[in-house]
C-alpha cells in the first residue's frame, strides 16, 4: 500500500511533530508499507515569521501535483496546514480523492500570541482546512472535545482501537534502543488509561542480542472498540502551569531531561536560533543517566538515588521537560518505576516552547 504523507514540518527542525513523522514513516516502511514524505526539501522556501527554523515552501503547487501523480498513492494524509498542506488539500479536492489530516498543535493560540489576529479567525481557517477531510487525527480526547465544540466534523483520537488494541490487552512497547521514543508511547497509553503497558528493556537491539525471534510478516489488524473515559486526569501541562510553578507553587518541581551541557547553557541547542540554559528553579536529570552502558534501565534503588541526588523530593508533584517532549517521558517512566508517582506531569512543549517566547526567563550556569 502506498501512502503519501504531506508535511510542512520536516528536518532540520527538531521537535515532537518532526520526530513523530520521521518514526512513523520509518516504522511503516519497515512493516511493508510504502510511505513517502512530501516535504519542503525540494522547494524554494522562506523562514516562517517569528519561527525561522520552520521553512515555508513557495510556489510548490505544480511540482507537488506532478510528484503525487507520479507516486499514485492509495491514501493521502496531510499533516500540517502550511503551504504544502494547502496544495495537497487542493490536489485531493480537484481529483475527488479522500484524505485525512492531523491537528498537532494549538495553532490558533500560537498565531494570536505572535500576530494581532483573533483566535476566532484562525479557528475559522483551520476548521475550513480540516473539515473537508474524512478524519482529523488529534492527540487527546480533550483536544477532540474542544474541536467538536468549535464545529469540527471528525476529530478522531481513538488510535488504540484502530490498531487492534483493546483495554484488557497487555502491551509491550519497544524501539530500536529501548529508551528513547518507546517511553513516549508508554506515557501516552498510560495517560489514556491503559493499565497494562510496559517498555521492553534494551529494545529491539537487546532482543536480537538475546536471540529473540524476528519476523518480516505484517500482522493483520482487526480494529477493536476502545472507549475512552470522560474523566481522564490528563497528565500534560502547558506553559502557564509551568510559569505558575516557577512563581511560587512550593509543592511542584521541574525536572529537565536534556544533557547537562545544554541545561547549563554551555552547549548549543540542536534547534538553530534557540538559546540553551534552563527554566528558573529547574533540576537537571539527564535522561541518559537512567540507562546503563548496555542499554538496560537502571534498578529501582539506582533510580531512587539519581532522583534524590538531583534534588527532587518524593512527595512533590514533578513536571518533566526536555527539548521537545520525547526524552522527558524517560524521566516519567523512571519516576513510575521508582515509585515516585505522586503526580508526574509532562510539559509537552518543553524547551522549544519555553525558550522561543520573547519574554522567556532563561538561566545559564
Amino acid at each position: 500500500m502506498k501512502i503519501a504523507n504531506v508535511t510542512d514540518a520536516w528536518h532540520p527542525q527538531t521537535n515532537g511533530v518532526v520526530t513523530t513523522l520521521s518514526r512513523t514513516c520509518e516504522i511503516m516502511n519497515q512493516n511493508g508499507f510504502d510511505m513517502r514524505m512530501f516535504t519542503p526539501e525540494p522547494y524554494r522556501t522562506i523562514p516562517c515569521p517569528s519561527y525561522p527554523e520552520i521553512r515555508l515552501s513557495l510556489f510548490a503547487g505544480r511540482r507537488l501535483r506532478r510528484a503525487l501523480d507520479q507516486f499514485a498513492p492509495h491514501a493521502i494524509h496531510i499533516s500540517t496546514e502550511g503551504p504544502l498542506g494547502l496544495a495537497a488539500r487542493r490536489y485531493c479536492i480537484r481529483n475527488g480523492l479522500a484524505f485525512t489530516t492531523s491537528y498537532h498543535t494549538q495553532f490558533p493560540a500560537y498565531i494570536a500570541k505572535r500576530f494581532p489576529i483573533p483566535e476566532s479567525w484562525s479557528y475559522r481557517f483551520v476548521r475550513w482546512f480540516h473539515n473537508r477531510g474524512t478524519a482529523t487525527l488529534v492527540p487527546t480526547p480533550a483536544v477532540r472535545d474542544e474541536l467538536l465544540q468549535r464545529s469540527f466534523n471528525n476529530p478522531v483520537p481513538e488510535w488504540l482501537g484502530s490498531v487492534g488494541i483493546s483495554p484488557k490487552d497487555d502491551v509491550v512497547v519497544y524501539d530500536e534502543t529501548g529508551f528513547f521514543s518507546a517511553p513516549r508511547v508508554w506515557f501516552l497509553m498510560k495517560a489514556l488509561g491503559h493499565q497494562h503497558v510496559r517498555v521492553l528493556d534494551r529494545g529491539l537491539q537487546g532482543w536480537k542480542e538475546e536471540g529473540g525471534e524476528l519476523t518480516a510478516k505484517v500482522p493483520t489488524v482487526t480494529p477493536s472498540s476502545y472507549p475512552l473515559s470522560d474523566n481522564l486526569a490528563w497528565p500534560v501541562v502547558e506553559r502557564r502551569a509551568v510559569q505558575a510553578a516557577i512563581e511560587g507553587a512550593a509543592d511542584i518541581q521541574i525536572a529537565d531531561a536534556r544533557p547537562r551541557g545544554r541545561f547549563e547553557g554551555q552547549d548549543p541547542e540542536p534547534r538553530p536560533g534557540l538559546p540553551s540554559g534552563h527554566m528558573p528553579g529547574a533540576y537537571s536529570v539527564p535522561y541518559a543517566d537512567l540507562v546503563n552502558l548496555d542499554g538496560s534501565f537502571k534498578s529501582v534503588l539506582e533510580l531512587d538515588s539519581i532522583f534524590s541526588s538531583a534534588g527532587l523530593q518524593k512527595d512533590s508533584k514533578i513536571f518533566v521537560t526536555c527539548g521537545s517532549g520525547v526524552s522527558a517521558c524517560v524521566l516519567a517512566l523512571g519516576l513510575a518505576e521508582a515509585g515516585w508517582t505522586t503526580g508526574t506531569q509532562l510539559y509537552d512543549g518543553s524547551w522549544i516552547d519555553w525558550a522561543s517566547q520573547p519574554d522567556a526567563e532563561i538561566v545559564s550556569k
